[in-house]
């Protein structure tokens, strides 16, 4: 569980912090900041994503504008930072991850971000030490070098010691080449896996989606068949290929029913279609004896289904960020929806 995030000099963000509780609600008015909030936030969420290839912290800035990321009226010499304390596990302290960085670059000059200051620690000393327990640690004055904690089974005592990395990534994404070395893996590795595993498994199970981005006319249409596909795409279009695999693997429907019976009183059940054997539909049935493709329901039935779906998706995620959940829902469905935010199963902590 997210507890508390930082960020300064991200977009319009100067110096905020904020607590977190399981349902946090961040409400303003337009270009106030919320959606910037929304991307420094889930910066390190997208950066772990597995599907990213070189340089995720590269690919992350790029997706949010390249050097137009540092705040306007800043120098260039100027830090991004973001601090994100979290809890992980059962019995697992409280952790921060901390990371501090420049855009080097702009205009016809490649960018390239530079490294001020990364750490993964815990949030508080424990014992009798003066500053918390640090799993890794670089440095600007340092380039190329992280110092990761190791513990000296012949001694008994706590170290640090320096290993080589790539300048332009976070440690987080580089564990794969790392364990490449004996070394890392023999002497490095035991320690560090613990809080490395801890972090991506919250961040990592995390999803993040902007209303904005929802393609409503696609999602109602009937879409490729795709196995095991548990979360909706960003624009939501492979949406009835998601509830195929959660009808098939959970018998979600009669949940499903129920909570969509919030909104649609009279529905009495949904089927998934096959028109081929590569494309799924969706058929709502109704009290009266009607019955309708999801392709004939409107754009606020639609978009109650995703939220719906999203909120009570068995397969559990330990954070979901939804931007302007709001948007094509009647007044009155919001209200069901503020309902559905606060019995929600599908989340342990929700951000909207």
């Amino acid at each position: 569980m997210l507890s508390y995030f930082s960020v300064n000099n991200f977009r319009n963000l100067r110096k905020c912090e904020f607590e977190f509780a399981k349902v946090n609600i961040f409400v303003g008015p337009n270009n106030s900041g919320k959606s910037n909030l929304f991307r420094a936030l889930c910066f390190l969420a997208n950066i772990l994503s597995p599907q990213t290839k070189g340089s995720a912290l590269l690919a992350e800035i790029d997706k949010n504008g390249g050097s137009e990321l540092l705040r306007r009226g800043t120098s260039s010499q100027d830090e991004i930072s973001l601090r994100w304390r979290f809890s992980s596990g059962v019995n697992y302290s409280n952790m921060e991850y901390t990371f501090l960085f420049r855009i080097l670059g702009g205009g016809s000059v490649p960018i390239a971000p530079l490294i001020v200051h990364e750490e993964l620690c815990y949030a508080k000393p424990e014992g009798s030490h003066q500053e918390p327990f640090s799993f890794f640690q670089r440095t600007e004055a340092k380039r190329g070098t992280v110092l990761f904690t190791v513990r000296d089974t012949t001694r008994g005592d706590i170290r640090r010691l320096p290993f080589p990395v790539r300048d332009d990534d976070l440690i987080l994404c580089q564990s794969d080449q790392l364990l490449e070395a004996k070394e890392f893996r023999e002497e490095y590795y035991p320690l560090f896996k613990k809080s490395l595993d801890a972090t991506k498994d919250l961040f990592q199970n995390s999803f993040v989606i902007s209303s904005a981005a929802i393609d409503l006319r696609f999602a109602k249409e009937a879409t490729k068949l795709r196995l095991g596909e548990s979360r909706i795409s960003r624009d939501a279009s492979d949406f009835v290929a998601v509830l195929h695999h959660l009808e098939n693997k959970y018998d979600f429907f009669g949940v499903y029913r129920d909570v969509l019976a919030e909104v649609l009183p009279h529905l009495e059940g949904l089927k998934i279609v096959l028109p081929s054997d590569k494309s799924v539909s969706l058929r709502l049935f109704f009290k009266d004896g009607e019955q309708f493709s999801l392709h004939e329901m409107s754009d606020g039935t639609t978009k109650a289904m995703i939220l719906a779906m999203l909120l009570w998706n068995p397969e559990k995620l330990a954070m979901l960020f939804i931007d302007e959940p709001e948007l094509n829902l009647h007044p009155a469905w919001q209200r069901v929806l503020a309902h559905w935010i606060l019995r929600a199963r599908g989340a342990d902590q929700i951000f909207l």
